[in-house]
C-alpha cells in the first residue's frame, strides 16, 4: 500500500496518494504496528510538504515522531528535517533551525554509537566494547518495555513468535545480524 501511495504522489496524483496512505495507515493502526502506522503518516505529510501546505504537514509529522522507538535516530532525523522544512515553508525560521540541530544531534549520535563499538572491537578493547554493548543494550531494553506490545525482549528483533512469523517492521528492516546488540553483546561477554 505504502508503495502504491508513493507511486501515486511521485506522479503528481496527490489525492490518491492521500486515500492509499490513509488505507495503510488504518491497516497498521488494526495491526497495533507503530512503525507501519508512522511511515503512513510521513508519507501523507509529503503530500502535503510536495503541494506546499505545510501546516497541514505539522500535526502528521509530530504524530509519526511520537510513535517511533528512541534507537530508531536516522529516521527520527529524517522526519525532524521534514518537520524544519514545513516550519521553513511556514516563514518560522528560528524553530526550522532548532528540529535541524535536533536531526543532526541524532544522526550524530546514531553514527558514534555504531562506530564506537566497531572502532573498539576492531583494536580489541573488548572491555570499552562490551560496556558501550552494555549501556546500549540497556537502553533497548528500556525502549522495547515501553513500547505497549505486552511483550519482553525475547521476542524482539528478527525472532519468530508463537506463531511463526515476524511482525512487519521486522520484516521491512534489512538484515543486521552483525550489529544486533545481543549478539554482539554474547560474542564480547564470551571472548572476554
Amino acid at each position: 500500500l505504502l508503495r502504491r501511495a508513493d507511486v501515486y504522489r511521485l506522479s503528481s496524483n496527490y489525492r490518491d496518494a492521500l486515500a492509499w496512505y490513509s488505507m495503510a495507515e488504518d491497516i497498521f493502526a488494526g495491526r497495533s504496528d507503530a512503525a507501519g502506522r508512522s511511515r503512513a503518516l510521513k508519507g501523507k505529510a509529503m503530500v502535503y510538504l510536495d503541494t506546499v501546505e505545510p501546516a497541514m504537514s505539522d500535526s502528521l509529522l509530530s504524530e509519526a515522531l511520537l510513535l517511533l522507538p528512541e534507537e530508531e535516530r536516522l529516521e527520527r532525523a529524517t522526519l525532524l528535517r521534514m518537520m524544519a522544512e514545513s516550519k521553513t515553508n511556514q516563514g518560522q525560521m528560528q524553530e526550522a533551525l532548532k528540529l535541524v540541530r535536533e536531526a543532526e544531534q541524532l544522526i550524530s549520535a546514531a553514527m558514534e554509537d555504531e562506530l564506537d563499538i566497531r572502532v573498539h572491537l576492531r583494536t580489541g578493547r573488548l572491555g570499552a566494547a562490551l560496556a558501550s554493548l552494555q549501556r546500549r543494550a540497556g537502553e533497548e531494553q528500556g525502549q522495547g518495555q515501553g513500547q505497549g506490545h505486552g511483550q519482553g525482549r525475547g521476542q524482539g528483533q528478527g525472532q519468530t513468535h508463537a506463531h511463526g512469523y515476524l511482525r512487519a517492521e521486522e520484516r521491512s528492516r534489512p538484515a543486521r545480524s552483525h550489529r544486533e546488540t545481543q549478539l554482539l553483546l554474547s560474542l564480547v561477554s564470551g571472548g572476554i
